[in-house]
C-alpha cells in the first residue's frame, strides 16, 4: 500500500522534470555566439624585426607591419594610424594583407636621418565588424644615419686642387 499512496506523486513530477529539460534545451533567439566590442594589435614589425616600444636604426623607407586578432574596416584604417614625426603627420600609404588583418604602413617619401617618429595606432580604429582597438599606443622608431651624398663627389685631382687652393689662400691673406 505504501507503493500506492507516493504513486500520485510521480505523475506531476516527471512532467515537472520534462518540462524543465525542455525550456533548458531549446535554442535562445540570439544570432550566434556574442560578437567582441574589442580586438586588438598582436604584433608590430619593422623591416621585419619585432618593433618594441623604440627601435633605433631603422632604414629610412621602413616597411611596418602590424598584425591584428581581426579584419581591419579598410574605410577606417587610414585614420586610425598616423606616422609622425613631433607633432607633423607624414604621409604614408597603407596596404593589406591576410585578409585584411594585417596593415603595411610606407611613408610616402624618405625620412629624415637620426630622427625619432612614432606611428600612432589611435582608438579611432575599428575592425570590420565594427569594435573598437583594445590597445591603441605608440611605436617609436629611430631612423639611422642618412648616408646619401650632401655634395657632389670630387675626383682625387679636383680634391688636391681644391686643398691646394685653400692652403694658399690662407697664407696670402696673412
Amino acid at each position: 500500500m505504501r507503493r500506492g499512496r507516493h504513486a500520485y506523486l510521480l505523475i506531476p513530477l516527471s512532467l515537472l522534470v520534462l518540462i524543465s529539460l525542455s525550456i533548458s534545451c531549446s535554442k535562445s533567439s540570439g544570432s550566434g555566439p556574442p560578437v567582441s566590442t574589442t580586438f586588438s594589435l598582436q604584433e608590430a614589425r619593422i623591416d621585419g624585426t619585432t618593433l618594441p616600444s623604440v627601435k633605433a636604426g631603422t632604414t629610412l623607407n621602413p616597411s611596418i607591419r602590424l598584425s591584428f586578432n581581426a579584419p581591419l574596416d579598410r574605410n577606417k584604417a587610414g585614420a586610425g594610424l598616423a606616422l609622425m614625426l613631433g607633432t607633423l603627420t607624414i604621409p604614408t600609404s597603407l596596404s593589406f594583407e591576410s585578409h585584411d588583418s594585417v596593415a603595411v604602413v610606407k611613408p610616402s617619401a624618405a625620412l629624415k636621418g637620426l630622427e625619432r617618429y612614432k606611428l600612432s595606432i589611435l582608438s579611432s580604429l575599428t575592425s570590420a565588424s565594427g569594435a573598437s582597438i583594445s590597445n591603441p599606443g605608440d611605436r617609436g622608431f629611430i631612423t639611422g644615419l642618412d648616408t646619401t651624398d650632401k655634395f657632389p663627389r670630387l675626383s682625387d685631382d679636383a680634391l688636391l686642387d681644391t686643398l691646394q687652393r685653400s692652403t694658399m689662400g690662407y697664407f696670402i691673406d696673412f
